[in-house]
């Protein structure tokens, strides 16, 4: 379908032009009385073609040309006319109408020849038009790619720019323009998940980052993503969509990365942004001591602290003779006493993790012990240890595993395993996790798990079993109500009624049914 605009001063000529056009391809989309009254029309309406005539008051249909001219009009231009406007017609077609019909000789046929003839032509415009839009974008697409290209390899190669290129980054749009970085890391998953959701992330990111400007990602390593943000009016943007970023990996990944954000001046060129990737890799780094945060804007974390030998040979002589003299507790104090002043004063992660290392690597020697491949397995955990409590961890149970794995625990505080047991006694209706127990009573969980054992001769999940076990008992004895056994074992934290079953059986000697059914006897 065509709109038409219709403009004359006769009403006869409106009412008789819309009559011809009754049921074809053609509709009157509205019509004016002069050229006035059209360009009103044409603010808030859009239409395919205008028929209008050239002589009327207010404005006539040449002056009307010529503003349409000035707007850019894009459809096509019909002139009604009568014998005696052959000059003005000639002026209208010189000013860019496409053809004229004489209203005398209006006929349907007629006036859908002409019709036809200007649709054809204004389909041919507008394809043409579509065409050249579509090879000035694909040219405009190709030229930022090879533009993105060049700047990808110089922010990573310390490599030139072009001049183009450098114009780009160093011509704002407006004054207080700026680049932006947003660098997602997730070296916290597990390396067989980083790929799949890096894709996941890669698919949500065009729909969050949307209408934060010209963006292009890249991927530094395995394990990161960087979006680079061009001709920003601020930082607030990158730290709304961030959040908003992290709010929708949770809920749709059930994974939170850490995202740093950097701003860099739009007048630094190719230099600013290498600072700014720098500072986002610092700040990325804190998230070594800080696992429960997720965003790290560049301006708040800072540099971290380079190496303090002093501190390192202090903690690597006293853990060492400590640990020769079977000492586990004052080597425990060592260990955490180094990691926690480490933390306070945020010393460079790998410097710390090194540390650990060369502190393993130091105790094997010194005792003489010798682990061949399992030494190497070891240290490379400690190496890879995204935070400091999986590397405080790991490094004790390397220590109770390998250096001191007969040692009597000299505890004189019975406080840790009594909130264990608090704690299992309060929630053996719940999933209870050895790293949850642990973390509940501020141990490492391999160093819990001896004073368990020492203090009460059982193993913490036997514990764990023996509790259930006996809670069952009191339910299954309860004769008020009836009991399924699915219903007892989801009672005391188990999901599986069948394994519940084998352990009830292998603690009472009889299954929960034959038990249930015995007390029952019992009251009668």
């Amino acid at each position: 379908m065509f709109r038409i605009l219709l403009i004359d001063d006769e009403p006869m000529i409106k009412i008789g032009v819309r009559k011809l056009l009754e049921d074809t391809d053609y509709i009157i989309a509205g019509t004016a009385n002069n050229g006035m009254e059209a360009l009103e029309y044409l603010k808030t309406n859009s239409v395919d073609i205008i028929m209008t005539d050239l002589k009327m008051p207010v404005m006539n249909g040449l002056e009307l040309i010529h503003r349409l001219n000035a707007l850019a009009f894009d459809g096509a231009i019909l002139v009604l006319s009568n014998y005696s406007d052959f000059d003005l017609v000639r002026e209208a077609l010189t000013e860019g109408a496409l053809d004229y019909i004489l209203k005398t000789d209006m006929t349907r046929s007629r006036l859908l020849k002409y019709l036809e003839k200007i649709s054809q032509s204004l389909c041919l415009q507008r394809k043409k038009q579509v065409e050249a839009a579509e090879q000035a974008l694909q040219q405009e697409q190709n030229s930022q790619k090879l533009l993105f290209a060049e700047m990808e390899r110089a922010l990573f190669t310390d490599g030139a720019l072009s001049a183009s290129t450098q114009n780009f980054l160093t011509n704002g749009r407006g004054s207080g323009a700026q680049h932006g970085m947003m660098l997602i890391d997730l070296s916290s998953a597990q390396a067989q998940h980083q790929k799949p959701l890096l894709r996941q992330f890669q698919s949500i990111l065009p729909e969050i980052l949307s209408g934060a400007g010209t963006i292009q990602t890249i991927q530094p390593q395995q394990d990161q993503l960087l979006c680079l943000f061009f001709h920003l009016a601020g930082p607030d943007i990158l730290q709304n969509r961030s959040r908003q970023l992290l709010r929708q990996a949770e809920i749709y990944f059930k994974a939170e990365p850490a995202i740093a954000i950097g701003i860099s001046p739009a007048d630094g060129g190719i230099s600013s942004l290498r600072a700014c990737f720098e500072k986002c890799q610092n700040a990325l780094r804190h998230a070594f001591y800080l696992p429960d945060t997720h965003l790290f804007p560049t301006e708040k974390f800072s540099s971290l602290q380079e190496e303090n030998p002093s501190l390192y040979h202090d903690f690597l002589e006293k853990t060492v003779a400590a640990c020769q003299s079977r000492l586990s507790d004052a080597a425990l104090t060592e260990i955490r006493g180094f990691l926690s002043v480490c933390a306070q004063n945020r010393y460079d992660p790998d410097w710390v993790r090194s540390c650990c290392c060369s502190c393993m690597e130091h105790l094997l020697l010194s005792l003489h012990i010798s682990l061949g491949n399992t030494a190497a397995v070891l240290m490379k955990q400690l190496k890879s240890a995204w935070n400091i409590d999986t590397l405080q961890t790991t490094l004790i149970d390397g220590l109770f595993e390998f250096v001191l794995p007969d040692s009597s625990l000299n505890v004189s505080s019975k406080k840790e395993v009594s909130s264990a047991l608090a704690y299992i006694d309060g929630h053996y209706m719940e999933k209870i996790t050895l790293e949850g127990l642990a973390e509940h009573v501020h141990l490492n969980k391999s160093y819990l798990c001896r004073l368990f054992k020492n203090e009460t001769g059982l193993s913490i999940f036997h514990y764990i079993n023996q509790v259930r076990m006996k809670k069952a008992a009191q339910i299954l004895a309860d004769k008020s109500a009836s009991h399924s056994v699915s219903a007892v074992a989801s009672a005391v934290g188990i999901d599986d009624a069948f394994y519940f079953t084998r352990r009830f059986k292998e603690y009472f000697g009889k299954t929960p049914r034959e038990y249930m059914q015995e007390t029952a006897a019992d009251t009668q």
